[in-house]
């Protein structure tokens, strides 16, 4: 982890600075061009100030210019996924026309002499060398990375209001190891805990305010899962024990706090020997005794159900001492109450986090108009249950609601970024991030990319890399119709139903080279697609072998997509959309789904149920469910659910809140741009965090 990795996340780089007063460097164009190219072949294209710095330091020096390239292209080809040089383990590297030139009978008989242990290397054509690629590219801009441009994505990395994946995990060990101080509040608890981890290690610590942190501080501690998913084998030293004691005592919900995770707790007070402590933390030691004793402690939840279960409207004040709870609860209790439930819950929204309003406020506009309820039991797409919905609430009670999120929020953002913008409708493809734990992706699920109207294919990628045995991570796509009925199939074991509108690479065995590793590709043509009656396609990663991604030395997933499928390389950085670390104790990850007609793609970004054995065998349970999901993510509230309530100002004197800033001029003022595409710009950056928790 370095500079270059974080920053390049947020189309930023650092140049070094570089002496005013050095004699001009006769070859200064020279190089100029040829780092260009270099960054358009990682699909970047340098802002006006990126270039102007490096024409300064390529006449300082041309020994630190080379050193400062080397170190940011290991970074662009990490992003990119360039550096695990996927195509090299392809068993067809003439893919596509290798594997379109087979009939179906050749392809399965060599497929099964690879199974049967002939190297593959006996079975393909040589490597053809392949024609360079000429083609219109989505390139994104690099911006010149301000001096507090690390401080502030630390910031947003903090402010974030949802768990953060993997990646951003290794950053923020990484800013607090560089000396970095947590100046903000963090919000979201299991980002909290995991700081407070990292940070102890420090030696510095942050404050923890309730029993389930503690618990979180304990499990994260012990090596276990803080999302407090599993149980965990708790394994403390006795500093570490002193100290949570020490944090529990002055937490204020712990009677109710402890019969939230009753046997986990059990386990933990087992582990931390509070009988030794009887004196100190008395209230501890008695909690703990009434928990072991099977006692059942009073709690807020249990006198909401009895309240609910009388239909008893003592509830309704009840529930307006915890506005969070209220929200969760609002349906229900506007069903059993009525209109006399909004006179005490309007008046709590303003003490709402605003990422929760928002939540709130799409959730309740979207309700009358789903056909579906999808439930994740404690945020587990694995056991995912979808029901119809027939459910309806009174239309005018959702419109009071909404109007009273509406004016909190434009309250808020005036506050502070003030009451004039220039927005595009386009920003409602930007969702705001919400929690996902199973989440492999940076962008939050539910977030649209248009396809470019010159793009002819998508290629999907899988390569993984295991030496301590023969394993299979799988790349798949399921295709259906306009109202999601399966309309087939393109995975390792059903190569050839979709003719040549979809194309498999081939199977490959990852012990056939000493570093266990292997990697898959899927072509998907998208008009041959449309002709044959597809129009939405559902992109997969299965682990075939029942291993968990985590478990797994390297897992990745890529897409890219182009015009032409044979030219270029098979993997052609620029061309490169997503690359990503495949995480999680899971066997499935549902990517994304493409809808053809429109030409966007949605993020999923799911572990939904899947049987690992093949993409075919799920067919139905995607047909069932898909549609549910659609609708789900559209729910999740976007950009537009903050900005829609202000009117659109003139570009000029205006915040600029864009998906691209491709045909708007900014200059040196703050603004938030999605995808960067205006080389001319210059802007100081506004993160999506910070507008989602304003």
């Amino acid at each position: 982890m370095n500079t270059n990795d974080i920053l390049l996340h947020h189309f930023l780089v650092e140049v070094p600075n570089a002496n005013p007063q050095a004699l001009p460097n006769a070859n200064t164009e020279q190089i100029l061009g040829t780092i260009t190219a270099n960054l358009l072949y990682y699909g970047y294209v340098p802002s006006q100030d990126v270039l102007e710095a490096i024409k300064r330091l390529a006449q300082t020096s041309e020994s630190e210019l080379n050193a400062w390239w080397k170190s940011l292209e290991k970074s662009l080809k990490k992003i990119k996924g360039a550096d695990k040089n996927i195509g090299k383990y392809i068993v067809y590297q003439n893919f596509p026309k290798e594997v379109l030139q087979m009939s179906e009978a050749e392809y399965w008989t060599k497929q099964i002499l690879i199974y049967w242990g002939i190297n593959p290397v006996y079975l393909q054509q040589a490597p053809a060398p392949r024609d360079p690629m000429f083609e219109k590219v989505d390139f994104k801009v690099l911006h010149l990375a301000r001096p507090d441009a690390l401080k502030n994505v630390f910031a947003s990395l903090l402010s974030k209001p949802a768990a953060w994946i993997e990646q951003e995990k290794e950053e923020v060990t990484w800013f607090v190891t560089q000396g970095y101080t947590a100046s903000i509040e963090i919000l979201f608890k299991e980002n909290l805990v995991f700081a407070a981890i990292a940070y102890m290690q420090a030696n510095q610590l942050i404050q923890l305010s309730t029993t389930t942190d503690v618990l979180r501080l304990a499990t994260g501690l012990s090596g276990g899962d803080i999302s407090l998913d599993t149980n965990t084998r708790f394994k403390l030293k006795r500093s570490q024990r002193k100290y949570i004691l020490s944090v529990l005592q002055g937490v204020s919900d712990l009677s109710e706090g402890v019969m939230r995770h009753k046997n986990k707790w059990i386990r933990l007070f087992h582990q931390l020997h509070v009988g030794e402590y009887v004196k100190k933390y008395p209230k501890i030691y008695q909690v703990a005794q009434a928990l072991r004793a099977g006692d059942k402690l009073p709690t807020f939840n249990s006198k909401v159900e009895a309240y609910l279960a009388k239909k008893d409207p003592a509830l309704l004040p009840l529930l307006a001492q915890r506005p969070g709870e209220f929200a969760r609860r609002v349906v229900h209790v506007l069903t059993v109450f009525g209109e006399p439930a909004l006179s005490y819950f309007l008046p709590v929204l303003s003490k709402m986090e605003t990422i929760k309003l928002l939540k709130l406020k799409r959730f309740l506009r979207t309700y009358n108009e789903r056909d579906y309820r999808i439930f994740t039991p404690k945020g587990s797409w694995l056991k995912a249950q979808v029901a119809l919905s027939d459910a309806k609430l009174k239309e005018e009670d959702l419109q009071v609601i909404i109007r009273a999120i509406d004016q909190i929020v434009q309250q808020r953002v005036t506050e502070k970024f003030g009451n004039t913008f220039y927005y595009t409708a386009d920003i409602a493809h930007i969702k705001l991030p919400t929690n996902n734990k199973d989440a492999v992706s940076r962008y939050p699920k539910g977030t649209v990319f248009q396809i470019p109207q010159n793009i002819q294919f998508i290629r999907t990628a899988t390569y993984w890399e295991e030496t301590r045995g023969i394993c299979w991570m799988d790349n798949g796509w399921n295709f259906f119709d306009h109202n999601w009925q399966p309309y087939g199939t393109c995975c390792w074991n059903n190569t050839h139903e979709m003719g040549d509108a979809a194309v498999f690479s081939g199977d490959p065995v990852n012990s056939y080279n000493k570093e266990g590793k292997a990697g898959q590709l899927i072509d998907l043509y998208l008009d041959k697609l449309l002709q044959s009656g597809v129009r939405y396609a559902v992109w997969n990663i299965l682990s075939y072998s029942h291993i968990q991604f985590d478990d797994i030395q390297d897992v990745r997933g890529l897409m890219m997509w182009g015009e032409q499928p044979e030219k270029g390389q098979l993997i052609e950085p620029s061309r490169v959309n997503f690359a990503f670390p495949v995480t999680g104790k899971a066997l499935t990850k549902y990517v994304c789904y493409v809808d053809l007609v429109t030409r966007q793609l949605v993020l999923m970004d799911n572990n939904l149920w899947g049987n690992v054995q093949s993409a075919k065998v799920n067919e139905k349970v995607l047909a069932e469910k898909m549609p549910a999901v659609v609708e789900y993510l559209d729910a999740i509230p976007s950009l537009l659910d903050i900005f829609e309530t202000f009117s659109v100002e003139p570009a000029p004197d205006a915040l600029k809140v864009v998906y691209t800033d491709e045909q708007v001029a900014i200059n040196n003022e703050k603004a938030f741009v999605f995808l960067p595409k205006n080389k001319q710009n210059q802007f100081e950056p506004i993160s999506l965090e910070a507008l989602a928790t304003v």
